[in-house]
């Protein structure tokens, strides 16, 4: 598998090398079927890889094989996919169309090298997808953007060992209509600094496009993404408009 460094994505490159197995089509009764976009959820739930120790144990590698419990092959392997972008429709093809509820799931597989242990923060748009680094369930969102449940994901805060990490996305199709919303794209990690022995770390620090105070004296707004690391909660205090997308959210002081 190419790994990803962490100091690349440090600088903003988005996740680019990749492991991906699929498609798992599995048929549903006829009330699921008839369920139209409420319960496709289900399809996430099943572990299609059980028969090989289970989907948050597996170590991926180019041409490993896995019995295929739905339909189409028998067996399926890992294949190398280097894009930020991932579609499931373009691997699936036809296959897809073979149920009402185009219960199709593949899973995506990146390595991260870190030179050192640290937090970070992913963020990505995904079409609904279950969520693990290193072997721990980070997110569990099955519903894609457009359903309407909310306008962006959340950002996640993962933690980092040193040397080689693995980040699974296990992502089905989400929005239906004239097309089918089936992708994961734009996965970014960005690490957070701190100083040893604060719980408080600080990460993605950005220019926004406001601005306050006068003609003479204008200020611009900075996004930063602040996070308590510990198991207390702490009061922060920072001087200026700052604006945290990830953590606790704090006030000027």
């Amino acid at each position: 598998m190419t790994p990803n460094t962490l100091t690349q994505l440090a600088a903003g490159a988005p996740v680019q090398n990749w492991l991906v197995l699929g498609p798992f089509v599995v048929k549903t009764d006829g009330h699921f079927e008839r369920e139209y976009l409420y319960e496709r959820q289900r399809i996430l739930d099943i572990d299609y890889l059980a028969e090989d120790g289970g989907e948050a144990a597996v170590a991926p590698c180019v041409g490993q094989t896995h019995r295929n419990m739905g339909l189409g092959p028998k067996q399926l392997a890992w294949f190398e996919h280097a894009d930020p972008r991932i579609h499931g429709t373009h691997y699936a093809r036809e296959i897809i169309y073979e149920t009402v509820q185009r219960n199709c799931v593949f899973y995506a597989a990146a390595a991260i090298d870190a030179e050192s242990e640290c937090h970070a923060l992913l963020d990505l748009y995904h079409s609904g997808a279950k969520i693990w680094v290193n072997g721990e369930l980070v997110s569990n969102e099955p519903h894609g953007l457009p359903k309407g449940i909310r306008l962006q994901w959340p950002t996640k805060v993962i933690r980092l060992k040193k040397g080689r990490n693995l980040l699974m996305v296990k992502f089905r199709p989400g929005f239906i209509a004239d097309g089918i919303d089936f992708t994961v794209r734009e996965v970014r990690v960005a690490p957070l600094a701190g100083e040893p022995g604060l719980p408080i770390a600080l990460g993605r620090v950005a220019p926004m496009p406001l601005f306050t105070g006068t003609l003479d004296q204008p200020r611009q707004v900075i996004e930063a993404a602040l996070v308590n690391s510990s198991h207390v909660a702490v009061k922060v205090g920072v001087s200026g408009c700052i604006r945290t997308r990830c953590g606790r959210r704090t006030r000027p002081r």
